[in-house]
Formats: structure tokens, C-alpha cells, sequence
């Protein structure tokens, strides 16, 4: 069974995925897909095995450029940086650690793996690596999970039609504000509510420019951010892409958690998917799951904001709240019960 946990950015999908992992027979791939190549990870069509070593070995051009930029400060100026050169696979450093303490081992054996996998559909080759890993760590199953990957909801549901996808989703507002917090996305969002310009590109690292606090990368990031609203946009265009693709799902495929819910009854939640996802049974493997949550996990950051920026923020997020069920409005209701007092008093 082909099984994966979607969901938007800072939705709670790291902390279930590492939840799962304790399951002793389950083998948890942790931000696998989205590691790869995204110019090309859902390419149609055959490919071949150097084909697919190109797609695994990409690095992510986001992560660079907030990578570089966290070192830098005001005063500081770093030497002219090309990412297709300097940088390392996004999958070495970020999926293989969660499978192995040794990392580049790891990565080269998987190279090695593959080199000897026929020409075929990138799917094909997904699935045969995936349970050549399931193999190599002596596991029964797999699951896969890639924090934003309702973003390639559309691919992924192409790719494997017949899956089992367990969505997990938190409240948008408190989503929003984990996003704010973290320079990925205000990289990505910032691209996302406005496409860099050739000409805006051939002043940073990518025109062999040294990256400072000035060019125009760092000026996105940090001297004009994106807004909360814009955040929320591409957190509603996220979940819109999912639901949009969890109505062409048979009801036995999907499973909708909350991150609210996970934190508040761990056992239960987990059993639910533990169920959906038929896995194998094993003594104390739930205990040990909802043992994995920190007390820190169970926060509110809204709250703190001034009630005007609360206000703009809901209704920034009203889309996705309601597509996750989490917003209800009055609409003209209370109007009508209003006038239906008047009538009622007029008889």
C-alpha cells in the first residue's frame, strides 16, 4: 500500500511523521518528494536511471538563499556564491538524516541502488527506491511525508492514484504565524506574490554578484517582507489545490486530522490513522507516539497579536478556515431571526 501524510507548511506534519516513527516495522520518509528535483520530480513520460540520479541529487534553490542569508548581518558582506555549484542535494540534508546517522553513506548507496533501475515512469522508479529503503532498514511498510505538499496534491495524486493520503491541517491563523517566523518562506511567499525579474536576479549570486544586505534577495526577505495577508494567500492556494484534488479521492483513501486534535488526544488521533493506514499491530507503539509530544507544542501565538492585526489576519485566512471546516458565517441568519421576532411579535 502506497501511503502518505500531506499538508500545508507548519501544519503539524513534522510532528505526526515523527510520531509515526515509532512504529517498529514502519520506515517514515520524511521530506523524500519534496527534496527532489521540483522543476522535474513529477516529469510524464520514461525515464532513465541518470535521468532519475539528476532529479535526486538537485539542490533547492530556496533553501541556498535563505541559508546564505541567515549568515549575513548588516555590516556584512559574503563572497560572490553560485548555488548550482556550491550547493549539496537537498535529499543528502534533508531526508537522509531522518533515515540514517550517516547521511552520505546512505545517499551513496541509494546512487549506487538506482543506477541499476530500468528505464520506466518516474512513479515506478519512486516505488521501486521506496521499497529497496524498506528492504535496506528491514521495514513491512512505508510512509511518506513532505511538509507543503498540498502544494503537488494535483502530481502526487497522478502519480499514485490508488494511495491512502492522511491530511493534517491546523488553524490558519496559527499557521500563518509559524510561516511569518521561518526565512524559507518568506523567500518562497515572496516569489510567490511576485515573479523575480531577470534583471532582479542578475544583481544577486545568480549574476555572480556578492551576496549583501542590500541586493535584492535580502531586500525581500527582510527589509520588505511579505505581509500577513500574503502569507495567507499561499496558504489558502495550498489548501485550495488539495481539497481541489481530495474530491476526485474515494472516500477509503483519505483521512482529515487536525493538528489541534493530534495534540489534544495523541492516542486517539493516532489510532485513527494507524487504522486508515492499515498498519500492523504493535504492543505500546501509540503510548510511545503520543509520548513524542512537548508540552511547547501546545501554544497560541495569535493571542499575542494586537486584536487588530488579529482581525485582519481571520480575514485574511477565511478561504482556507472554511474549506477545513473551521470557520462558520452568521451569513444573513441572525437577520432573518431578528426580523422573525418583529413578525412574531406584530400577530
Amino acid at each position: 500500500m502506497e501511503r502518505f501524510v500531506v499538508g500545508t507548511g507548519r501544519c503539524g506534519s513534522t510532528l505526526l511523521s515523527r510520531m509515526l516513527d515509532c512504529h517498529p516495522d514502519g520506515l517514515v520518509l520524511s521530506e523524500f518528494l519534496g527534496a527532489l528535483d521540483r522543476l522535474n520530480f513529477f516529469n510524464p513520460g520514461i525515464v532513465s536511471s541518470d535521468e532519475l540520479k539528476r532529479i535526486l541529487c538537485a539542490n533547492n534553490v530556496f533553501i541556498d538563499i535563505v541559508n546564505a542569508r541567515g549568515k549575513i548581518d548588516k555590516t556584512q558582506l559574503l563572497d560572490a556564491f553560485n548555488p548550482l555549484e556550491q550547493s549539496v542535494p537537498c535529499l543528502l540534508v534533508s531526508a537522509m538524516p531522518f533515515l540514517s546517522d550517516k547521511p552520505d553513506e546512505l545517499f551513496a548507496e541509494v546512487l549506487a541502488a538506482v543506477d541499476r533501475y530500468p528505464d520506466q515512469p518516474l512513479s515506478a522508479h519512486y516505488l521501486q527506491l521506496f521499497a529497496w529503503l524498506q528492504k535496506r532498514f528491514g521495514k513491512s511498510f512505508w510512509i511518506e511525508r513532505t511538509g507543503a505538499a498540498l502544494e503537488y496534491m494535483p502530481q502526487l495524486h497522478r502519480f499514485f492514484p490508488k494511495a491512502k493520503y492522511v491530511h493534517i491541517h491546523r488553524d490558519g491563523p496559527e499557521t500563518v504565524i509559524s510561516m511569518m517566523n521561518h526565512g524559507y518562506f518568506s523567500a518562497l511567499i515572496s516569489f510567490f506574490t511576485k515573479q523575480a525579474t531577470r534583471e532582479e536576479l542578475e544583481q544577486t549570486e545568480f549574476g555572480g554578484m556578492p551576496i549583501t544586505p542590500d541586493d535584492p534577495i535580502s531586500q525581500r526577505m527582510y527589509a520588505h517582507p511579505p505581509s500577513c495577508e500574503q502569507f495567507a494567500a499561499y496558504w489558502n492556494y495550498q489548501l485550495l489545490l488539495g481539497y481541489r484534488t481530495f474530491a476526485r479521492l474515494d472516500a477509503s483513501q483519505y483521512l482529515e486530522i487536525r493538528y489541534e486534535d493530534l495534540l489534544a488526544e495523541p492516542n486517539a488521533v493516532i489510532t485513527r490513522i494507524a487504522e486508515f493506514f492499515e498498519l500492523p499491530e504493535s504492543p505500546g507503539w501509540i503510548d510511545k507516539a503520543a509520548a513524542v509530544i512537548d508540552a511547547k507544542e501546545i501554544t497560541s501565538a495569535i493571542g499575542r497579536l494586537p486584536e487588530d492585526d488579529q482581525a485582519v489576519l481571520r480575514e485574511a485566512c477565511m478561504p482556507g478556515q472554511i474549506l477545513t471546516d473551521r470557520y462558520q458565517h452568521p451569513w444573513v441568519l441572525p437577520t432573518m431571526a431578528l426580523m422573525r421576532e418583529f413578525c412574531d411579535r406584530r400577530q
